[in-house]
C-alpha cells in the first residue's frame, strides 16, 4: 500500500539539521530546505536527520513508551521493592522492554526507508500490543507466561464449549483499540518536527542508559543470588535477565556501597516476592535408620555409552542394580537435568526457582539435611553458575564441597572423605565428573577406540563429517569416567557400606553425533532422544528391586523415589513433586523438557518444541511426531502450574 501525501502543497524531501547558535549558546534551530525553522533549547551536537530517520525515531520512542506501561501493569501485581539496590532495579525494569524495542527498531530501518512499505510498521507494533495484553490476561490468571503449551491449553479448553459471546466481545473489543493505537501512534510519528525528534532521541537514550543500569544490579544480583532484586524477573514477558557470573563481582567492586559483595539470604526476599510455592505441604518422614545415598552424575553421558565394551565397571554394577533402559534426563542441557532431579518438578520452573533461589531449595537435600544426613559435594563441574548451588546444597559449607576440574581429584576427595568419616551420621553424597564433556579428556592410557579426528570439533566447519572418530574420542572418555565410578563404588563395597547405601547413577544430558543424519553435535540443540536419554542405574539399599525396565523414567522420578520409597516419607508425592515413583511407572508417560533456552513437551514419545511449534518423533528428529493425547498435553500444563502462586 502506498503512502499518501499529507494535506496541503506538495512535501520536499526535508533533511533537519541542528545547529548550534553563536558562541556555544544552547539555541538550537531545525531548518529543512523551505528555509522554515523550529528553535528550541538543548545541547545537541549538528546532526543531519533524514525525514524519514526522524520519524522512525519517534515511532520508536512512542511504542517504547506504550511497552513501558504495559511493563508497569505487570510490575503492578508485584510486591514493593526493599533497599536502594532493589527499588533501583525496579524502577529502571520498563527500560529493559523499552531497549528491546528500540532495538528491533534499528533492525526495521531499512522498511522505513521504502516509502511503500513504511506502513507495514503498523501491524507490526499491534501484534506486539496484543501479545503484551494476551499475555497479562494470562499472568494475572495463571501467574504463568504464554508460550505454545498455553496457547494449546487454552485452545484445548474452549474448543469444545465454544468461546464465550462476552469473551470474545471484550477480546474483539481489546484489539480494534490496539489496533487503533498502533495507527494513531505511526500516525503521531508522521507529524513530528524537529522538537519532537529530539524529545524522542532524548527518551531512547535515557532508556538505554536506564537500562545498563537495570543490567548492571541484574548481573550483580544473579551473582550473590539477591532475591530482593531476582525475584522480580519472574512477573515480566519476554524476559531474560543480563548475567554474567565474573562481572558480577566486578560490579560489586566498583559500587560497594550499593552493590556489596554480600550473599543474598532467603528472608532478604520482598515481601510476598516469588510465584513458587514449594512444597505445598511439609515433608514428613519417620523416625528410624535411615540408608546413606550417593549419587554420581556423568557429564553429557549417551544411554549408548553403558556397555561391556565401553564402561564394563558400570555395566557390571547394574547387573546387579535396577537398570532403566528408557530414561529421560528432562532436558538437553546441565542446568535442567540437576534441577528436574534434585527438586522432582518439570524443568521449566526453574526461571521461576532461580530467581528466589535461597527462598526455595531443593525439597530433596533440604529433607536429607533436616533429617540429619551429612550432605557432601564432589564436583568437577563449576556449580556456582546458574544459581546451581544456591538452589541445591545452600545448606552445604566451604569444607564439604569440594571443587576440582580434574575428575581424579574429585574422586581421590570422595574417597578420602569416605575413609575418614566415623561420625555414624548417615551420607548424601554427590558426585559430578565431566571428562564426557567436549572437548574429551582422558590419559593416553584409554586411547581405546580408533580412529580419532585429525582436526578437533572438525564437526563445526562439516556438520555432515563422519562421526566415527569423533564418537570414538567421546568413548574414550567413557572409558575413563567408568574406570574413576568403577573406584568409587569398589571403595564403598570395601568399606561395608555399600549394602546400606542408595546408589544412582546417570547423566546429566546425552551427547548427539549426527545420529539424527540433520547435521546436530552435541547437546541442547534438541530433545530426541540422543541429546536426553541417559543411563539410569539404581542399586537400592540391600540390592533390593534388581532388574530391568522398559518403561519410561525420568529424573524428575528421583525425589519421590527417594523421599517415599526409600525414607518411607507419608507426605503425598504430589505435595513436592510432579514425578512419579521409580517402582511404580505408568505405562504412559507425559513430561516436559528443557534445554538453556526452550522448553518442549514430552507426551508418549512426541516432542513438541514450544518456541518453535515443530513436532518430531523422539527416537528420530527426520520423523513426524505420533499423535498427540491433548487431554495429556492439557494436564501436562496444569501440573506445570502447580507450584505457583495464584
Amino acid at each position: 500500500m502506498a503512502e499518501s501525501p499529507r494535506p496541503g502543497k506538495a512535501r520536499a524531501p526535508r533533511t533537519f539539521r541542528f545547529t548550534a547558535g553563536a558562541r556555544g549558546a544552547n539555541f538550537f534551530a531545525a531548518r529543512d530546505c523551505t528555509g522554515s525553522s523550529v528553535g528550541f533549547s538543548g545541547s545537541i551536537r549538528a546532526v543531519s536527520m533524514p525525514a524519514f530517520i526522524r520519524d522512525h525515531a519517534v515511532l520508536a520512542a512512542l511504542t517504547a513508551a506504550v511497552t513501558m506501561l504495559a511493563v508497569a501493569a505487570f510490575l503492578a501485581r508485584a510486591p514493593l521493592p526493599s533497599g536502594p539496590a532493589a527499588t533501583l532495579y525496579f524502577v529502571t525494569l520498563p527500560a529493559y522492554h523499552a531497549t528491546a524495542v528500540l532495538l528491533v527498531f534499528v533492525l526495521l530501518l531499512p522498511l522505513a526507508a521504502v516509502p511503500g512499505l513504511r506502513l507495514a510498521l503498523v501491524p507490526l507494533i499491534l501484534l506486539w500490543l496484543l501479545f503484551l495484553a494476551a499475555d497479562l490476561v494470562v499472568f494475572r490468571s495463571m501467574h504463568m507466561h504464554i508460550d505454545l503449551a498455553v496457547l494449546d491449553m487454552i485452545h484445548f479448553d474452549f474448543r469444545s464449549i465454544g468461546v464465550p459471546v462476552p469473551v470474545l466481545a471484550v477480546a474483539v473489543a481489546a484489539a480494534a483499540a490496539l489496533g487503533w493505537l498502533s495507527l494513531r501512534l505511526w500516525r503521531l510519528s508522521r507529524q513530528s518536527r524537529g522538537r519532537t525528534a529530539a524529545a524522542a532521541l532524548a527518551f531512547l537514550g535515557l532508556s538505554v542508559l536506564l537500562f545498563l543500569v537495570n543490567s548492571a544490579i541484574s548481573i550483580w544480583a544473579n551473582r550473590y543470588d539477591r532475591v530482593e532484586v531476582t525475584a522480580y524477573a519472574n512477573y515480566l514477558p519476554a524476559f531474560l535477565p543480563v548475567t554474567s557470573h565474573a562481572d558480577g563481582e566486578r560490579i560489586a567492586a566498583l559500587f560497594p556501597a550499593l552493590l556489596p559483595p554480600v550473599q543474598g539470604e532467603a528472608q532478604d526476599a520482598p515481601q510476598g516476592g516469588g510465584l513458587v510455592r514449594y512444597p505445598l505441604a511439609p515433608v514428613a518422614c519417620p523416625e528410624g535408620p535411615r540408608p546413606s545415598i550417593l549419587v554420581v552424575f556423568i557429564e553429557s553421558l549417551q544411554a549408548d555409552m553403558l556397555s561391556p565394551a565401553v564402561m564394563p565397571n558400570l555395566d557390571r554394577f547394574a547387573a546387579g542394580a535396577t537398570r532403566f533402559d528408557r530414561h529421560i534426563a528432562n532436558g538437553s542441557a546441565t542446568v535442567p537435568g540437576l534441577f528436574a532431579f534434585f527438586f522432582g518438578v518439570h524443568p521449566s520452573y526453574y526461571g521461576a526457582f532461580r530467581n528466589t533461589a535461597r527462598q526455595n531449595p531443593s525439597v530433596l537435600t533440604q529433607t536429607l539435611h533436616d533429617l540429619g544426613y551429612a550432605v557432601r559435594v564432589f564436583s568437577s563441574s563449576y556449580l556456582e553458575r546458574f544459581a546451581l548451588r544456591s538452589l541445591i546444597f545452600p545448606m552445604v559449607g566451604d569444607a564439604d564441597f569440594v571443587h576440582d576440574r580434574s575428575d581424579e581429584t574429585v574422586r581421590a576427595a570422595f574417597l578420602d572423605s569416605l575413609r575418614a568419616d566415623d561420625s555414624g551420621r548417615p551420607r548424601f553424597d554427590f558426585v559430578f565428573l565431566t571428562a564426557t564433556h567436549h572437548p574429551y579428556r582422558y590419559p593416553p592410557a584409554y586411547e581405546r577406540f580408533r580412529p580419532l579426528p585429525v582436526v578437533e570439533a572438525g564437526f563445526v566447519l562439516n556438520p555432515r563429517a563422519d562421526p566415527v572418530p569423533y564418537k570414538n574420542d567421546y568413548r574414550n572418555s567413557a572409558a575413563y569416567i567408568d574406570a574413576q565410578v568403577g573406584e568409587i563404588l569398589d571403595a564403598l563395597a570395601a568399606a561395608g557400606r555399600l549394602d546400606d547405601t542408595l546408589v544412582i547413577v546417570t547423566g546429566d544430558h546425552a551427547e548427539e553425533f549426527d545420529e539424527n543424519r540433520q547435521g546436530y553435535w552435541g547437546h541442547g540443540s534438541n530433545f530426541t532422544r540422543w541429546q536426553t536419554q541417559v543411563p539410569f542405574v539404581v542399586r537400592f539399599p540391600g540390592g533390593a528391586h534388581a532388574g530391568r525396565t522398559g518403561r519410561t523414567s525420568a529424573h524428575v522420578d528421583a525425589v519421590p523415589t527417594i523421599l517415599g520409597d526409600v525414607l518411607g516419607c507419608t507426605t503425598p508425592a504430589d505435595r513436592y513433586s510432579t514425578g512419579e515413583s521409580l517402582l511404580a511407572l505408568p505405562e504412559r508417560r507425559a513430561l516436559v523438557l528443557s534445554s538453556y533456552a526452550a522448553n518442549a513437551s514430552w507426551i508418549d514419545g512426541a516432542v513438541i518444541e514450544r518456541g518453535t511449534g515443530r513436532s518430531y518423533d523422539w527416537q528420530d528428529l527426520g520423523l513426524p511426531a505420533p499423535d498427540v493425547d491433548r487431554e495429556a498435553q492439557r494436564r501436562l500444563v496444569e501440573s506445570e502450574a502447580r507450584f505457583r502462586l495464584r
